[in-house]
């Protein structure tokens, strides 16, 4: 604040250029809503994301270097998942102007009933999973995204692995604990 402007006056300045956020919670929203319509998530890839971005998603161990790998990342999921619907619940921009950071927080639901996803065959379950964004950006395009979610929550919900504190969960995780005691007793027995 300069010595000739009130504190009131200076809030209601309008932002020089090189203060003005490329990216902001509505342009995030904006992308994100683009989810429920299909094409418009696609169109223009060379607008939304840089050539070379670094996209990571963790609870695939999968990493992205390139535009085409991040479309046909999504176009795979869209196919497995076809009537996928995303809700954005909290957004939070931080960063320089031209490099701005976000954090995304979100719900997707919709019916694995489509194509295989991750070697997986459909099985025409509902899904409802949360999960998280973080996103760097490069001059309003995408330069980085790393994703998580959770996988344990996605394979109960199509069956993959049975629902928490079932008969099938408790038994998998007896035998599990069964066979960790087993391996300590051994360990314990070879350092004697």
């Amino acid at each position: 604040m300069s010595a000739l402007t009130t504190h009131d006056e200076e809030k209601q300045m309008p932002e020089t250029k090189a203060q003005t956020k490329v990216v902001d919670e509505a342009k995030i929203r904006d992308v994100f809503a683009r989810f429920d319509s299909r094409e418009s998530f696609f169109a223009d890839p060379e607008a939304r994301w840089i050539d070379r971005p670094h996209y990571r998603v963790f609870a695939q161990n999968l990493e992205m270097r390139t535009r085409d790998e991040v479309v046909a990342w999504f176009r795979g999921l869209f196919d497995a998942v076809p009537d996928l619907h995303m809700d954005v619940e909290e957004v939070v921009v931080a960063g320089e102007p031209g490099r701005e950071r976000a954090t995304v927080r979100w719900r997707i639901t919709g019916t694995f009933s489509g194509s295989p996803y991750m070697g997986i065959e459909p099985t025409g379950r509902p899904v409802d999973i949360r999960g998280m964004d973080l996103l760097s950006f490069e001059d309003g395009r995408v330069a980085g995204n790393n994703i998580y979610y959770d996988q344990l929550t996605f394979a109960r919900q199509i069956g993959m692995l049975p629902s928490e504190g079932s008969v099938g969960d408790k038994a998998i995780t007896g035998a599990f604990n069964l066979v960790t005691k087993g391996r300590a007793a051994i360990r314990e027995r070879s350092a004697h």
